[in-house]
């Protein structure tokens, strides 16, 4: 069963989407901003199905172009070294900072 999952890619997609737990809270976040700007009324049946449908289609749209833009850019990025280096010696550059930063703060 795992095998078959495994290689349906937009099956898995999809089911991880569905059980991710940060969008919850997201949209529950996004939807009271809305709310408290006047930008929207979700009061009636119909204004909340549509509203569940357009963000369902327009995450979909975004996760597809998404998608569509790492597969076109995926052969840049397969055997470059410095790609491979660069978010490793950013971190590193972050954490030597914020460890200078923190010893400054002890001194003080």
């Amino acid at each position: 069963m795992s095998v078959k999952f495994q290689k349906r890619g937009f099956t898995s997609g999809l089911v991880l989407s569905l059980l991710n737990p940060q969008a919850i809270p997201w949209w529950i976040g996004m939807i009271a901003y809305l709310k408290s700007e006047g930008w929207i009324s979700i009061d009636t049946v119909f204004a909340k199905h549509s509203f569940i449908f357009g963000t369902a289609v327009g995450a979909l749209a975004l996760l597809s172009l998404l998608a569509l833009l790492a597969q076109k850019l995926s052969y840049r990025f397969q055997h470059n070294r410095l790609l491979a280096v660069f978010p490793g010696a950013v971190l590193l550059a972050l954490g030597i900072f914020t460890l200078i930063k923190y010893f400054a703060f002890l001194n003080s």
